[in-house]
C-alpha cells in the first residue's frame, strides 16, 4: 500500500499527457524534496529527461480510479506548469 502523498503524485502524473518535470510535480501534488525513491525504485514512476512519467498500464489503471478529484489534480497541475 502506498502512502497518501506518492498515491496523489502518481494520480496528478497520471492525468498529465506527457513527462513532467519532477519540481513541477511536487508543487502539483504539495511535497518537498526529491522525487519518492520508492516509487522509483518499484517502476511505479520513470525518471526520462523530459520528466516523470508513468508506465501505460498504471497510469490507465490510475485514471480509471481518478474519479472526481480528476479537476482539481488537473487544476493543480495546470498552475503548477503555467
Amino acid at each position: 500500500m502506498l502512502p497518501d502523498e506518492h498515491r496523489e503524485v502518481l494520480s496528478i502524473l497520471a492525468i498529465s499527457e506527457r513527462p513532467i518535470p519532477w519540481q513541477k510535480l511536487a508543487i502539483a501534488a504539495e511535497i518537498d524534496g526529491p522525487p519518492p525513491s520508492q516509487l522509483i525504485e518499484r517502476g511505479l514512476m520513470l525518471e526520462l529527461e523530459e520528466g516523470m512519467w508513468l508506465h501505460e498500464a498504471l497510469r490507465s489503471r490510475l485514471l480509471r480510479d481518478v474519479g472526481k478529484p480528476f479537476e482539481e489534480r488537473l487544476r493543480k497541475l495546470k498552475n503548477a506548469v503555467d
